[in-house]
């Protein structure tokens, strides 16, 4: 990254991270929002956080849309609307990832209709 002073005309990028973590007082934050705006500075690679700020978007649906973002199929899919963002997303979760964010009723639901047996047969017997 290239640093800009008051006196340079260069045009210098700052990631996303650096953006967001760098410690700057109220002036020299407004001082960079100036240098975006005019050109003089370019944002790359911003955080997640920043990229859904940008596109007027939660956090979440943009998560969800990383999930897709180089499946061309379940990209064509959702701007179709055949399928919803949040679901096609799914498709490229695995097992664990789905387990990790089920919630308390969901992991009953699993241990009833699975089997506490198979679950242990299966998951937990193998492993130990």
């Amino acid at each position: 990254m290239l640093y800009v002073d008051q006196n340079s005309n260069v045009n210098a990028i700052i990631t996303g991270r650096k953006l967001a973590h760098a410690k700057r007082s109220a002036i020299a934050r407004a001082l960079v929002a100036a240098d975006l705006h005019v050109g003089r500075l370019s944002l790359v690679e911003p955080t997640v956080i920043q990229a859904a700020a940008l596109a007027r978007v939660s956090v979440g649906y943009a998560h969800a849309a990383i999930a897709i973002v180089n499946d061309k199929d379940a990209r064509a899919a959702v701007l179709a609307g055949r399928v919803p963002l949040v679901v096609a997303s799914w498709a490229n979760e695995s097992l664990a990832d789905r387990y990790m964010r089920s919630s308390a009723d969901e992991r009953v639901e699993l241990r009833e209709m699975a089997g506490v047996d198979h679950l242990w047969d299966e998951l937990i017997a193998p492993g130990v």
